[in-house]
């Protein structure tokens, strides 16, 4: 069908040409050959590419929850008293008593003198000696007796207060004895009877 139209409209114009004379360039007109269209080649249609399907989400697994150890009570310490302090006792001081003075003890038979020194028989020296005994308030009778009549001897036995003593040892030195002096109440005294060496 082009090529129809396109034929008709140049025989158009080399007709005009002729019959007019004016056409400085002639064409020559040539009756075109027809050419078959070529045929163009369908496309090849593309296959539309499958949709990769969406991967179906993994589901994130809950994290199981972490186990929290429950804490061992610690056992609450007891509480351990306060020992109640003990009151130190303040001993009471006892009383120091206050000495009795002891009065001096007067004598209730006074000799005199209160010892006698008699020498040894066979030395020479004195062997014997004398005292006395009194009483205040006392007018009975005194008795005397030697304590070692292998020592001393004392004279008289009983009387009123004046008494002898004698040497009896031989020994030249101590020891020496007493005489007990009693009067009739039942009080007594020692006369003190010592043998000094004798140097004649």
């Amino acid at each position: 069908m082009h090529y129809r139209k396109f034929w008709n409209a140049f025989s158009g114009v080399g007709l005009s040409c002729a019959v007019l004379s004016a056409c400085s360039n002639p064409v020559v007109l040539t009756r075109p050959i027809p050419v078959s269209p070529t045929a163009v080649p369908t496309a090849t249609p593309v296959r539309t590419a499958s949709p990769i399907p969406t991967a179906t989400p993994v589901p994130t697994a809950t994290p199981l929850p972490t186990a929290v150890p429950t804490a061992t009570p610690v056992p609450t310490a007891t509480p351990v008293p306060t020992a109640t302090p003990v009151p130190t006792a303040v001993p009471t001081a006892t009383p120091v008593p206050t000495a009795t003075p002891v009065p001096t003890a007067t004598p209730v038979i006074v000799l005199n003198p209160t010892g006698v020194a008699v020498a040894a028989q066979g030395t020479g020296c004195t062997t014997t000696a004398t005292f006395t005994a009194s009483e205040t308030g006392y007018s009975g009778t005194f008795s005397a007796v030697s304590n070692d009549t292998s020592i001393a001897s004392v004279s008289p036995a009983s009387g009123t207060g004046s008494f002898t003593v004698t040497s009896v040892t031989t020994n030249n030195g101590p020891p020496g004895t007493t005489i007990t002096v009693s009067d009739t109440h039942g009080h007594s005294m020692n006369e003190n009877v010592t043998i000094p060496i004798c140097l004649p």
